[in-house]
């Protein structure tokens, strides 16, 4: 019997791999092995996420409140779904909205859904790091001083390396402007858990707040929330385009996973939670008093002024300073010591740390990261450019995937409009979008992508030997 996926994932399972990635769950046992029964319909008594009215709303009203919210869907298609529902029930046609440079690839997809016109704000930049930091409030407010007709604001926060913005302040100026303001919180699940964590979004006025429950929660791939938080959103039109753009055939265990992920939050977060960050803590405290080569990113340790807090439970261990990039740090710990993490770059890693993670995890992590960083010899510090390169908006995402095209060469590229995405994977933030001019810079900083090893998606030449561009 041909079966390449279930074969591959059974010989990753029997590895045994300690897990510094996405699922939140682990395989641990929050995860309940018996949801596999669930596997049912909308047969009588199980009711209907398309049209709640009995178990299903019981547990979305659950879910609402344990997060304090107006309203809380469930979302069987991630946290995806949410986004793009959310910007096309809040915006019409050719509407000019904010957005950051640094989202997620499904919000330039709602983008070009809506025919959007996106102005792009940028994150500051760790350059001690290079990491995107926060957005700034005042960017955002410049925008909406100069552009008098946008519509919404959407930002991400936190980040994939865990960098939050001033939510509080981005959301009283939107405010003042009465426009909604949506944030996707899908890497902050966890955050209304704990106060050593920042504040969610809900807690500082965000209108809609998305979450990715399975990222940061004991909850399955693909479980995720869209909150309303407030009363002048409209929850009809959010169902309605939830109902369009989600599967007919939302799965049950799936959403008996949400349903038990909310419940054990409410139940034993105090407990879960206290063991976790104290895990954390005795980490960051242990890997920062050792390393000798490495840094590890967190508020206290950065010369910068671009980053207003931070979810320290992400765990970015910087390499610049290194003869080894974070790619081959990567590589170095799943070889030698069978721990994987959920990203790398040309200059850090990414451990995402979860209550599912044991102590024993933790110490496994440090002692990997201690062993190598003590191998290593310094060198000079060098930048990851593309977190400084600011692109040209030559047209719209969605003008560009209408013009006629023609396929070139990528090495000889310069000066054209991109017709398609360049997307490093993960985190799924475009390097390059559709409608913005492709530079040198650009250009070799994905050829340098490509060389070491990061995945590249969104091109119809996987290869990347060409790319498709504007006539």
């Amino acid at each position: 019997m041909y079966t390449p996926v279930y074969k591959q994932l059974q010989n990753y399972i029997n590895q045994k791999t300690t897990s510094f990635h996405i699922p939140g769950h682990k395989n641990s046992p929050f995860l309940k092995k018996e949801l596999i029964h669930f596997d049912l319909t909308e047969i009588e008594g199980l009711d209907n996420l398309h049209s709640p009215n009995d178990i299903i709303k019981k547990s979305q009203e659950n879910a609402a409140r344990v997060y304090q919210t107006k309203k809380t869907f469930y979302l069987v298609n991630g946290s995806t779904v949410g986004i793009l529902a959310a910007m096309l029930a809040l915006t019409n046609k050719k509407d000019k909205i904010i957005m950051a440079r640094n989202s997620h690839r499904s919000v330039y997809n709602g983008v070009i859904l809506n025919e959007l016109d996106p102005c792009y704000v940028y994150p500051d930049i760790l350059k001690d790091y290079s990491v995107p930091g926060s957005i700034h409030p005042k960017d955002i407010e410049a925008i909406l001083k100069k552009e008098k007709d946008i519509k919404l604001i959407i930002i991400t926060s936190p980040t994939y390396e865990g960098i939050i913005s001033d939510i509080k302040a981005i959301a009283s100026i939107a405010k003042r402007y009465r426009i909604p303001l949506i944030v996707d919180e899908a890497h902050g699940s966890h955050l209304a858990f704990n106060k050593y964590f920042p504040s969610s979004a809900i807690e500082y006025g965000a209108d809609i707040v998305i979450h990715s429950l399975h990222k940061t929660l004991p909850s399955l791939t693909q479980t995720a929330l869209l909150h309303i938080n407030d009363n002048s959103i409209d929850a009809e039109k959010i169902k309605e385009h939830l109902s369009i753009l989600q599967t007919s055939s939302p799965s049950y265990v799936l959403l008996s996973s949400i349903d038990y992920c909310i419940g054990l939050m409410e139940s034993k977060k105090e407990e879960l939670f206290n063991t976790f960050v104290e895990n954390i803590k005795t980490f960051r405290k242990d890997i920062k008093s050792q390393l000798n080569v490495f840094n590890i990113v967190g508020k206290n340790n950065t010369s910068n002024q671009g980053m207003y807090d931070m979810d320290l439970s992400r765990l970015v261990v910087n390499t610049q300073n290194s003869l080894i990039t974070g790619n081959e740090l990567e590589k170095k710990l799943k070889k030698d010591y069978n721990i994987q993490i959920e990203l790398a770059n040309k200059s850090n890693i990414i451990a995402m740390a979860t209550i599912g993670n044991s102590k024993k995890d933790f110490d496994k992590l440090l002692k990997a990261i201690l062993d190598i960083d003590r191998s290593l010899k310094k060198k000079e510090e060098l930048s990851d450019i593309f977190n400084t390169i600011k692109l040209n908006k030559v047209m719209t995402p969605y003008e560009a995937k209408k013009k006629h095209t023609k396929t070139i060469k990528f090495v000889s590229s310069k000066g054209y409009v991109a017709s398609e995405f360049i997307i490093p994977y993960p985190p799924g933030i475009p390097v390059i979008a559709p409608g913005e001019e492709l530079t040198q810079e650009i250009i070799e900083l994905v050829l340098e992508y490509k060389a070491i090893g990061i995945q590249l998606i969104g091109m119809w030449d996987t290869t990347l030997e060409t790319i498709q561009v504007i006539k």
